[in-house]
C-alpha cells in the first residue's frame, strides 16, 4: 500500500494567484471542480462576500493550473489576478 505524499516530489516554490468570483455563491463549485483535477491547487477565501480568493500551487505546475482554471471558467465565471496585488 503506497503511503500518502509517495510518489510526488514536495514542490520546490510555491505560488498564488486571487481569482474574483463573479458569483461569490459558486465557491463551492469552484472547490469541486479544482479537486476533480487531483488536487492540483487550493484556495483560501479571503472574502466570502466579495469573492475573492488566493489559490495556491507549485510553480512548477502554473501551466496546468492556468489551464485548468481556463476550464473552470466555463462553469464558475472568475476574474484572475497575480499574487500579490495591489488594492
Amino acid at each position: 500500500m503506497a503511503r500518502q505524499g509517495e510518489g510526488h516530489a514536495r514542490p520546490r516554490e510555491s505560488a498564488s494567484l486571487l481569482l474574483r468570483l463573479l458569483d461569490p455563491a459558486s465557491a463551492g463549485l469552484l472547490h469541486a471542480l479544482l479537486e476533480s483535477h487531483g488536487h492540483l491547487c487550493l484556495f483560501t477565501v479571503l472574502d466570502a462576500r466579495k469573492g475573492l480568493l488566493r489559490l495556491r500551487y507549485s510553480k512548477d505546475q502554473e501551466a496546468e493550473v492556468r489551464h485548468v482554471l481556463a476550464l473552470c471558467a466555463l462553469d464558475v465565471p472568475l476574474l484572475i489576478r497575480p499574487w500579490p496585488f495591489e488594492n
